[in-house]
């Protein structure tokens, strides 16, 4: 059964395609599905020889300063790449307050 499409039908549908895209840009940030600057990337850690650094440290959350344990002076962890078949070295030191 085939569809026959008036100019209507096309007009109205390219009017909602039209408004939702502009509409988009007021929605919230954390309602948006890709926003750039929300978060900044992860930092990276890979190689054979992998050191880990565990610090008490002090970050800002919800406009009051709290306690966080970090590692590599990040919260949260650094994203750990490591390879399959490969073997690597992990070593992890802990620092005293």
């Amino acid at each position: 059964m085939s569809r026959v499409l008036d100019r209507r039908q096309v007009l109205r549908g390219a009017t909602l395609a039209g408004s939702g895209l502009a509409l988009s840009a007021y929605m919230p940030a954390w309602a948006q599905p890709v926003s750039a600057g929300i978060a900044k990337p992860l930092p990276t850690v890979s190689g054979d020889d992998i050191t880990l650094k565990v610090a008490h440290q002090m970050m800002m959350i919800d406009g009051r300063q709290s306690h966080a344990i970090g590692i590599n002076g990040t919260v949260p962890a650094p994203l750990i790449r490591l390879w399959r078949l490969k073997s690597h070295r992990c070593a992890s030191a802990r620092s005293r307050p």
